[in-house]
């Protein structure tokens, strides 16, 4: 039986892609790819396994999801991955950022992204405390917390490609909010590596910037006990804070970033190895 077993894994681990699958913190099933192909890039997504019904339609519960995990083990969590954010973010000759982010503040803002969402994985209640309290009854729901957290994810992948906050839902303007919010008292020791090579600018502190230019100002208020009108407050529509601003191809999917299918692969292989022993064989 454990020969049989053994052939399974290395089958699996061998050719087909999205073959080996873990349990992702949300308790989801999240596919790994394992494309042996050396040096060429896959998008990191997990495809829709059905149709979607007709209410999703314009929301992100109809387009693939990141897999997150692929990302965290080939990418966030390797100390050789780093976006060139010199490139994605330049600065002007007199060495203020061309953009609303310098090369620094963007970094910054990404790797305090992922610090909470890692924080999150660990206890939902960390970012629950960190969101308005309106959103605490709908939080504590299964799916619309997961649907909040992939909204999450996608910011700090947009982040990575160059492209800003971006927000394209209502929920995602929620966690640049909360980005912001604790981007002061996360400070910046705890990723001296990730910016120490990076030109300093006048802008790298200037969170009150960011936070007027590119954060949405009524998202802000729901932060705020009693700063939001009543009638607005009442009108508050959570269930649709997944519909995007804007519903074509190119933003549904502009937060998708790739890793490398031969790392990939190998991480797949690692994993067959694991199994393997674990067997006794």
């Amino acid at each position: 039986m454990k020969q049989e077993q053994m052939a399974a894994i290395v089958e699996q681990a061998d050719v087909k892609p999205s073959a080996l699958a873990v349990e992702t913190e949300l308790g989801s099933t999240t596919p790994m790819s394992t494309t042996p192909k050396s040096g060429v890039s896959s998008p990191a997504i997990i495809p829709l396994r059905k149709p979607c019904p007709k209410r999703f339609e314009g929301t992100y519960r109809a387009t693939a999801k990141i897999d997150w995990l692929c990302l965290l083990n080939h990418n966030f969590k390797n100390s050789e991955w780093e976006p060139d954010w010199e490139a994605l973010y330049p600065i002007n000759s007199k060495g203020s950022p061309v953009g609303l982010l310098s090369p620094r503040l963007a970094c910054k803002l990404f790797w305090d992204g992922i610090f909470i969402l890692g924080k999150t994985d660990e206890n939902a209640k960390y970012m629950q405390d960190r969101i308005p309290e309106c959103t605490h009854k709908f939080f504590k729901k299964k799916q619309w917390r997961k649907q909040f957290i992939e909204g999450c994810r996608r910011v700090v992948c947009r982040l990575a490609k160059g492209l800003g906050f971006s927000a394209n839902c209502q929920a995602e303007e929620v966690f640049v909010h909360v980005v912001l919010r604790d981007a002061f008292t996360l400070g910046w020791r705890r990723i001296d590596a990730h910016i120490e090579h990076l030109p300093e600018t006048d802008r790298d502190r200037d969170y009150a910037r960011v936070l007027r230019l590119g954060a949405h100002d009524e998202t802000g208020l729901l932060f705020k006990e009693g700063a939001l009108d009543p009638a607005k407050a009442k009108s508050i529509d959570l269930k649709n804070w997944f519909r995007a601003y804007a519903a074509d191809d190119s933003h549904m999917s502009d937060h998708i970033l790739t890793v490398e299918e031969q790392e990939a692969a190998d991480a797949a292989a690692a994993a067959a190895e694991a199994a393997i022993e674990a067997l006794g064989v």
